[in-house]
Formats: structure tokens, sequence, C-alpha cells
């Protein structure tokens, strides 16, 4: 069984479409893939930098408080001098430095306790407590403390680790201390004693809780390699793979382990953050772009076979008009017309198929008709000629404006420029003629877009009778006139120049006179203009396309016995006349060509 057109049209139809938008859905799916990954990791490293800035900063308040403790003069003096005259002299001054010690960790509450040891190795606890100065004096045995030496820096944190506690209701805290040098100042390479300042570790961790959820793992190490801080479903062994054997300071991103890690190691302390994100969580986030691909190469096949099928059902039904009618025809019957109105070329094949029907008179009245269809595509043409060769120079005058920064001027010049292109697309059935008064609009337009341009280089004046501004002229004869006069009669001499536009009636006829002051034309090329020829020696003063456009197009539409004419003479200006019938109704129709 035979398929019909219309079940083959849309069926191809179908296929194509449909290995159109899998084609491109495929490669835009990959290509946004791409682009949000990119995203998505530099989201992770901006995060990872604010957590590591966010560190940074509670680091940097933990050592101006200590700075401001070992700085202090009598804490200096209490640290340094041993040659109290009794142990109750030396307890009440102690009593005193940790007074003041405990009113700057006061109002810090991250801060759990402080201890000093002066250079006898005595320990100071900030309670005042002489069993918690033994208990304190204990803990330095622990191995958080043995990891600490004199080359381990002004300052160092420990690692974690657990002490009495009964501020927070419970027996024990978990605390990092920061230990502090205290220098000698008569000897700054010899350490005189040192401070503790232990930081409950949830000051860290409980940002780190917050800001670490989006990562599969997070890992937080001190510089010694302990295991602050870890979250997530990849084991801290695991996590410490991803960082560098070199020491490298900064930030390094490695792809690894089905997704990507991200160390940092900015932190001033030595202190690493290791963050990574696996490729099922990256996923997870930019899934949607699938769906919405999906969804949209459905929704998009549903429009097209919603909007094609009309138009295969319009374009199939004529041909089953002409394949019934060629059968009536090879049966004889000559007396059967087709009435298609597809407006495409079934239009035209039905009206060929008509033609072979008629008479030899029909085929000769459409023969005319053809050949006036062909001279009107012909004068569309010859039209369009005069819209390429203005924008190219009110392009020109916009470019120099804009090297020119002069953006307020760029905004009142592209104005007139979108005047003069809205008044250019109006070319059609009623689009080839125009008011007089439409052309003078145009022109000023024009004009202002080149005083910008050539500032004080020249006038424009118009003298007419406003009586005259509804009658109609051909479009765009005007302006190509002025663009000559100024272009290559005003702008090639150094002086200020004007160009006169001088409209009158005649009896029945409309004369339109472009005159300028400048430079002129020699005699020969005006002959060789006014015969038709096309000039192109360099030193022709007008633009030959524009002259032989507006010419032709006169001669065209009103006959051999109207044009332009041109006076001219090198040094003493130029002078050009167009005489055209005076018209006040605008032409209806193709017809008026003809």
């Amino acid at each position: 069984m035979k398929s019909g057109i219309k079940v083959k049209i849309l069926t191809a139809t179908f296929l194509v479409v449909t290995l159109s938008l899998l084609l491109s859905g495929t490669f835009a799916y990959f290509y946004f893939l791409k682009i949000f990954k990119e995203k998505a990791v530099g989201d992770d490293i901006t995060k990872i930098n604010q957590i590591s800035q966010q560190l940074e900063y509670q680091i940097d308040d933990i050592k101006k408080l200590g700075l401001s403790i070992i700085v202090n003069p009598e804490v200096q003096d209490y640290v340094r001098y041993n040659n109290y005259p009794d142990f109750y002299t030396r307890l009440s001054q102690a009593n005193v430095k940790l007074d003041y010690i405990n009113k700057q960790i006061f109002l810090r509450e991250y801060i759990h306790s402080a201890a000093i040891i002066n250079s006898e190795g005595t320990v100071w606890y900030s309670t005042r407590s002489p069993i918690m100065n033994d208990y304190f004096q204990n803990k330095l045995n622990e191995a958080w403390f043995h990891k600490y030496n004199a080359n381990s820096g002004q300052y160092y944190f420990s690692d974690p680790f657990q002490i009495s506690n009964m501020t927070r209701g419970t027996s024990t805290a978990t605390v990092i201390s920061c230990i502090i040098q205290f220098r000698n100042i008569d000897n700054p390479e010899k350490v005189a004693g040192l401070l503790f300042l232990n930081v409950y570790l949830d000051y860290f961790t409980k940002y780190l809780k917050i800001n670490s959820t989006d990562y599969d793992g997070f890992l937080w190490l001190n510089r010694e390699g302990t295991v602050m801080y870890h979250r997530g479903s990849i084991s801290s062994a695991k996590l410490k793979t991803l960082i560098p054997h070199h020491n490298s300071k900064g930030l390094t991103y490695l792809e690894k382990f089905k997704g990507y890690g991200i160390v940092n190691q900015s932190l001033s302390n030595g202190w690493k953050l290791v963050s990574f994100t696996s490729k099922q969580r990256l996923f997870h986030r930019i899934r949607f772009i699938f769906y919405f691909l999906l969804i949209f190469i459905l929704v998009s096949l549903g429009l097209i076979i919603v909007i094609v099928l009309p138009i295969i059902v319009r374009i199939t039904r004529p041909l089953t008009l002409l394949t019934k009618a060629t059968n009536e025809v090879a049966a004889g019957n000559l007396n059967i017309t087709l009435n298609i109105s597809s407006g495409d070329e079934l239009e035209d094949l039905a009206k060929s198929f008509n033609r072979m029907t008629r008479d030899l008179q029909k085929y000769l009245v459409e023969s005319v008709e053809n050949e006036k269809t062909k001279r009107e595509m012909e004068f569309e043409i010859l039209l369009s000629q005069v819209h390429p060769h203005f924008i190219y120079n009110v392009l020109n005058t916009i470019i120099y404006l804009a090297r020119r920064d002069k953006n307020t001027d760029i905004a009142t010049l592209a104005d007139s420029f979108i005047r003069i292109l809205q008044d250019g697309i109006k070319v059609g059935d009623q689009g080839l003629f125009t008011t007089l008064k439409e052309e003078v609009e145009v022109v000023n337009h024009y004009i202002t877009i080149q005083q910008y341009r050539y500032p004080d280089r020249f006038n424009l004046c118009w003298e007419m009778d406003t009586s005259y501004l509804d009658c109609i002229i051909p479009k765009t004869i005007i302006q190509p006139l002025v663009e000559n006069a100024l272009f290559h009669g005003i702008c090639p001499k150094e002086e200020k120049g004007t160009i006169t536009v001088t409209i009158t009636r005649v009896g029945e006829e409309l004369n339109l006179e472009i005159r300028d002051d400048g430079i002129g034309m020699a005699p020969e090329t005006i002959t060789k203009l006014l015969q038709g020829e096309k000039v192109y020696e360099p030193e022709s003063k007008l633009r030959p396309i524009g002259l032989a456009n507006i010419r032709d197009r006169i001669r065209f539409i009103y006959g051999n016995s109207y044009g332009l004419k041109i006076q001219s003479s090198p040094g003493k200006g130029t002078l050009v006349v167009i005489h055209i019938p005076f018209q006040t109704e605008k032409p209806v129709g193709k017809s008026n060509l003809s």
C-alpha cells in the first residue's frame, strides 16, 4: 500500500526534528555540565577559603590576646624576676598578675583558662588554686605538650586534650592550648617563660560543623598532622592522601576517588583544611539540567508537530487538487480551473496549469503582467542601492564619536540614526514614495548626525513654501544629494560651507535645488554624469552611485522628460536641480509603475 505524501512529509519531519533536538540537547547537556562543574568547584573553593579566613580571624584574635598579656611590664617582670624574699610574697605577686590575666580573658567565652610558667618552671594557673597549679603541672606531662619545643615558634597551637571543667556543667572539656613564649627584653634570644591560653575546641568546630555539610568529607589537621575535626563518609586516612607531599602554601585542587578534593594550607599556624566532593554529589547538584533539557526536547517536539501538521496539510491539499485536475485533463476535460491560494510555488503551479487551459489571448495578457512584475523587481533592486551607501557613512560617524567617548552625543546621534532607519525600512507597495515633509525630517536627522562629526564645518538652509510639505516625491532623493554636497563639496575645502535646499513650484512641476559653495567639479565630469556614464575617477567630486540612482529612478517613474541637472565649475560650488511632477496624492499599488 502506497503511503500518502502527507504521511511521508510528516514522518520525515518528525525524524529530522527529533534527531536534531536530541543532538543539540546532548551537546547542550555536556556543555552546561562542564560549566556547572566549573562553577561548583569555584563555589567549593570560595567556601573553603571563607572557612580558612574565619579560622585565621579566630587565630589572630587569640594571638592578639596573648600579645596583650606578654607585653604587660608587670607580667614581664614577674616572669623574669626570681628573687622574692619569701613564698607568700611570690604568691601575692602571682595572684596580682593572674587577676590581670583573668580580666583579659573574662569577656572571651571561648577561653577556658590560662597559665604561666616562669623562668624557674613554676606553674601558675588562672584559678589561683595551688591544687589547680599542680593539676596543670601534671597536664604538661601529657603527649600534647611533648610535641612542643623551643623551636616551635612564638605561637604554637597544641593537639586537643581534656582538661577539668566546671563552668559548662561537664567534668571535662576538650581544649587546644595556644602556647606563647615570653622573650627576655634584654636578651630576646632567650625564652623567659610560657603563656598558655586554653581555648575550647568547639570554638572552632561549631563553625566547621555549619559550613562543612555540603561536602562528602571534611578534615581539619594541625601542622603535625593530628586530626582536629573530621566529618563525612570519607575516612580521615583517605582524606589525608589528598594533601600534597611538598609543603605548598595556598590552595591545591585535584581529582581523585571519583570526585575532587580541595586542600587549603594558607593558615598562618600551619593548620590544613581538606574537603572532598564526590561526582555523585556534584551530579546531584546539577541533575536539573538533564531534566530541563529532556522536558525542553519533549515540549519542543510537541509544539513543532502541532505547528507543522497544519502546514503539511496546507501544502499537500493543493497537490491532491492538482493530481485530480491532471487526471481530468488527461481524460479530455479542458474546462477545469484550479483555485489555489497558498501564496507559494504550488499557487504558481496552479496558475501555470490554468494558463495551459486558457486561450492565446489570456496567455498574452499574463505575459504582459509578468513583464510588469519583472520591471517592479528591477526597480526595488535599484532602490536598495541607496541603503548600503548611506548606512556605511553613518556607521563611520558613530565609530568616530565612540572613539572620543562622547556617550551623550552618541545617544542623540543614535536616535537620529534610528529615525532614519525606521524611514528606510518602509519599502513596499506604499513605501516607494514619501511626502516632502517626511523627506525633510530624514535630511534633518542626517544633518544632526553629520554635525557631530563635522562641527562648525557647514550650515544647512531650507528655502521653501510650507504648503509644499504634503506633496509626494520619490523616496530618498534629497538626502544623497545633501550628503554629496557635504562630503565632496564642503569637506574638502578649509573654510566653513553652506548647503542650501530650495524647493519651488513651476506650473505643474516641482523643482528641487541643492546648492553648495564647495570646491565644485570639472565640466568633463558633469558631462559624463548627465550622459549616464559611471564615473570612477578619483578626482570626481560626487559619488556616482547616488546621482545615478536618483536620475534612473526619476526617469523610470516619470519618464525621460524629467530628471536631474548639474551646474558646477571648480572652486565655485555645485548646483543640482531635480524637476518632477507636482503631486499631492500618493500612488496606489504597483500599477503606477507600469
